[in-house]
């Protein structure tokens, strides 16, 4: 049984103080500048001073830091410092230095970019001294290599994630594993002087025992708000101390109240041991707790889940079910939750008195009870996202910290901070890193021969003999947006000539592109093969039966993207599995990204850039990293910082110029397309507003929500919203009868020049079609944003009180060509017959929670169907409630079940209930 995060940690040198670790004072190849070599570490430095040593030799050799700068000495030889302003070296940021040099000339590569190149000549030294590992460094060290000779920028990316060619390496001083060992040939003896020692590093959430973290914007993950709601709540927690006697690990409410619930640990004074317990309700009654058999230790990472499935409340500890019993249902229903992580809730306040002292790593919420089989599935892999029922994933392991099911944020109040948990590594035998799994089916040579039949013929066929300058203009254009004047010229010269070295490998030695990507079908399956510097691999294999040719080849374009990205940037190398296709499908048919995609034979690298920038924007990319990489959590983890970072738009030029490959291959794929595959749009709907001035019903849609619990957002239609039901809006007869009824629309374009489209819609419905109107665009949106689009055709009121779900196609015309297919989107519209009075409200549009629900206009306008006045519309739907709904009266209490006195004049009708009675009969 796995009672630790094992998948979800990773093992370093730990320096501290005069601590350091050592090896033979021969090495198998001297740093004296008499041979070329090259060395690089991945190393977190937690204090910069000037003396700090990553790998020296007393009197010969010196490599390490001195401030912001990496520094390289060799005895005899000028000093070489890496430049700080271009690429700082910082504190807590994991970094990976190398240093290469090839006889007169010392290169630099900071986090695999090169950095600084400087000549250097002199008459070095040699002595008996040990070499030494994190002399005078204060962090951590992953591992330290030597090679035999000076690496190329290519074999600097490639070996920052991947294991090198051992032919090149001399010593291989790894410290991911308990005893460390040198993996090269010699293997050299490695002792830990001074108390250096190899420690599990877990990152995760540290809350000390008054600091308190609250999710933001979550209202709606309410477990325990609805009396009898099933729910789960799964944690990995380290307990620090026994400072507090109750330890709160997950509350939803005030503890003193009779709703919500609670997940925490209370001391046992027999044993020293915390039980764990699960709370329903208020805790003024003991039955309202449930307390586990077992008990948990401190100083150790425990997984603790509680369930409740309606009936029985029950307790697991690492995955195992410890205490079941059946449980009543909660007083109080709470519609709106009140969430805190890591304490306690008292009379609205967070308290300091019953605060976890320790870390938390991840918090999984779900809308429903798990099995035991699941319990101990989800203790060992993060959910996918979205999974059915997962409503929250609290995710504390990488920054920025977010419910990774909805993309809210996450408050870190009173000293809680995102940290790492360190512990003395346990022995162990192999390193902490996985190697990603090959397919062995596939053999050399046939890898070699889909290697030698690449080929861009379909590209010089369709755009001729100066194929890329308009792919250069758009470069360029794109890139005004990030660099100074005075940068634009080196960057046209740099990019001109990555178009310009891609075109002439693609027609005389296809082979040597950087990155590209083909597509076989061998024996029932459909094989996606890489191509890169290091080689080619199998990336994925796809039954045919499985997919569709239109779906294979998105896919295959939108692997394109992502895999070249990931190859670009960090020399990794992507895998498609059966999660990351179903995950592309999903990504792919948010409109903006397929809108981007559709840059077809005017693929930049710059588009490119935008679709990784789109695809942060939206979530989206950390879960494809996870999904589409396969080499160990500490990897992952570094990429996805290093991704984050990339995208939220620093150092895009430099990026953009490395993307070049990405996008030749993706014209090529594109121009791949399937005759029954229809183009991808190159407009595109984004968002559709039918409520777009509040408190009006004359022009537009009236203020409505959901329920008391769900606003309705504006605007009321956005990508992946493809159910009618998602968006809806109401219209009221007598406001829009004598005036023309407007929406206003989003819509987004591949380019990022000024251009003009034509834009109409077919289909519908009550509201009609969409007659054609003409859309300016500018830097690829819609100017301005949102355009007003008038409904001219709209039958609003001439069938009376309505519901009807609705759909427009929408299309768009450029100029010359012919009208092409967008995205459809659906719509649910209701006809009222006029703007509502008491008890409904037209105002605090959207958090009043009096504004038309809905879920009654759902029941109501079907009741009233086609009924055009006040008084059919009363006896339409007084007839049903009184004589179809299978109510009866209550003849010993003489009230009504759904309403409630509030005083002596005055009661409220319990809407919620009632509409509950209607869709389940459980209200």
């Amino acid at each position: 049984m796995q009672t630790s995060l094992i998948n979800y940690n990773y093992n370093a040198l730990n320096l501290l103080a005069d601590a350091y670790a050592q090896t033979n004072p021969e090495i198998g190849l001297a740093l004296n500048g008499s041979v070329p070599f090259s060395i690089d570490a991945w190393v977190q430095f937690k204090g910069l001073g000037n003396e700090t040593s990553i790998l020296s030799k007393n009197g010969v050799f010196n490599l390490g830091i001195d401030g912001y700068s990496v520094i390289c000495q060799i005895k005899g030889f000028p000093t070489v410092w890496s430049d700080s302003k271009n690429d700082p070296v910082g504190e807590r940021d994991w970094h990976y230095i190398c240093v290469t040099f090839d006889g007169s000339q010392l290169r630099i590569y900071i986090d695999g970019k090169f950095n600084t190149l400087t000549g250097i000549s002199g008459s070095g030294s040699s002595n008996t001294e040990p070499y030494l590992i994190g002399h005078n460094l204060q962090g951590l060290v992953r591992e330290v290599r030597v090679y035999n000779k000076s690496l190329y920028a290519e074999d600097v990316l490639n070996n920052m994630y991947n294991d090198p060619d051992p032919l090149s390496i001399t010593a291989y001083f790894d410290f991911t594993q308990n005893p460390p060992i040198d993996r090269s040939e010699q293997h050299l003896p490695i002792s830990l002087e001074n108390d250096a020692q190899i420690i599990t590093v877990s990152p995760a959430l540290f809350v000390p025992s008054t600091a308190y973290v609250q999710p933001l914007q979550d209202e709606a993950i309410n477990p325990g708000g609805f009396q009898n709601d099933a729910y789960t709540v799964q944690t990995w927690v380290y307990i620090n101390s026994r400072i507090s006697p109750k330890q709160f690990l997950f509350v939803n409410s005030d503890l003193e109240r009779d709703t919500g619930m609670a997940l925490f640990l209370e001391l046992d004074e027999m044993s020293m041991n915390y039980k764990v317990k699960s709370q329903r309700g208020s805790d003024a009654s003991a039955d309202n707790i449930l307390t586990s058999n077992g008990s948990i230790t401190i100083y150790k990472w425990i997984n603790l889940a509680t369930t409740f499935d309606g009936v029985n409340l029950s307790i697991y500890i690492d995955g195992v079910l410890d205490i079941t019993q059946p449980f009543l249902p909660i007083a109080l229903i709470e519609d709106n939750s009140n969430l805190l992580i890591g304490a306690a809730l008292t009379q609205g306040r967070p308290t300091g008195a019953d605060g976890l002292d320790g870390y938390i790593s991840r918090v999984d919420v779900w809308d429903k009870a798990l099995s035991e089989s699941e319990v101990l599935q989800f203790m060992n892999e993060v959910p996918d996202v979205p999974t059915e029922n997962l409503t929250a994933n609290y995710n504390f392991m990488v920054s920025p910290v977010r419910n990774l099911v909805n993309g809210h944020p996450i408050g870190l109040a009173d000293g809680a901070v995102i940290d790492c948990q360190t512990s003395k590594a346990a022995p162990q035998a192999g390193s902490d890193k996985t190697e990603p799994e090959l397919y062995k089916d596939i053999s050399p040579e046939m890898l070699q021969s889909f290697r030698r039949s690449i080929n861009f013929d379909n590209v010089f066929k369709v755009k001729g003999n100066k194929p890329f300058k308009e792919n250069i203009n758009a470069e360029l254009s794109f890139a005004r947006q990030f660099l100074k004047e005075k940068d634009i010229p080196g960057f046209k010269e740099k990019i001109e000539k990555a178009w310009n070295d891609m075109e002439e490998k693609m027609r005389n030695n296809p082979q040597s592109i950087p990155f590209t990507v083909t597509n076989h079908r061998i024996d029932g399956y459909y094989v996606f093969v890489c191509h890169n510097s290091r080689g080619s691999y199998v990336a994925g294999k796809i039954k045919t039966s499985e997919i569709s040719p239109c779906d294979l080849w998105k896919i295959n374009l939108f692997f394109v993207v992502i895999a070249g990205i990931l190859d670009a940037l960090f020399g990794v190398s992507a895998k498609l599995t059966t999660k990351a296709t179903n995950y592309i499908l999903r990504v792919i048919a948010n409109p903006k990204i397929a809108t981007l995609l559709a840059g077809g034979t005017v693929m930049t690298a710059s588009a490119i850039f935008s679709i990784g920038k789109e695809l942060y924007n939206y979530g989206f990319l950390r879960e494809l990293v996870k999904l589409l990489i396969d080499i160990g959590f500490w990897t992952i983890i570094r990429i996805v910082a290093k991704i984050l970072l990339t995208f939220a738009g620093f150092g895009a030029a430099d990026v953009i110029a490395s993307l070049v490959a990405t996008a030749a291959t993706f014209i090529k794929v594109y121009l791949e397309r399937p005759a029954s595959c229809d183009p991808l749009p190159i407009v595109d709907i984004a968002a559709i507003q039918f409520n777009h001035v509040v408190k009006s019903a004359t022009y537009d849609a009236i203020d409505i929500r959901k329920n008391n619990t769900q606003p309705v957002d504006v605007p009321e239609w956005v990508a992946n919203r493809n159910i009618a039901t998602e968006s809806p809006a109401a219209y009221s007869i007598a406001g829009v009868s004598t005036n023309p009824i407007k929406i206003k629309a989003k819509f987004m374009i591949t380019s990022a020049d000024n251009i003009q489209a034509e834009i109409r819609a077919t289909g519908g419905g009550i509201l009609g079609a969409v007659d054609s109107f003409t859309v300016n665009f500018k830097s690829g949106v819609s100017n301005p944003e949102f355009i007003e689009v008038s409904l001219p055709h709209q039958t609003i009121g001439t069938n009376g009180v309505n519901k009807e779900d609705i759909q427009w196609q929408w299309q768009y015309k450029l100029s010359g060509g012919a009208w092409t297919n967008m995205t459809a989107s659906n719509h649910r519209i209701y006809s009222i017959l006029q703007e509502p009075t008491r008890p409904w409200e037209q105002i605090g549009f959207p958090n009043n929670n009096q504004l038309p629900w809905t879920d009654v206009l759902d029941y109501a306008c079907v009741w009233a169907a086609g009924k055009k006045t006040a008084d059919d519309v009363t006896t339409a739907i007084t007839e049903k409630v009184n004589g179809q709904l299978s109510l009866k009266y209550d003849i010993n209490s003489g009230a009504s079940k759904y309403t409630d006195i509030i005083s002596y004049s005055s009661s409220v009708f319990l809407c919620k209930d009632f509409i509950d009675y209607l869709t389940s009969g459980t209200g």
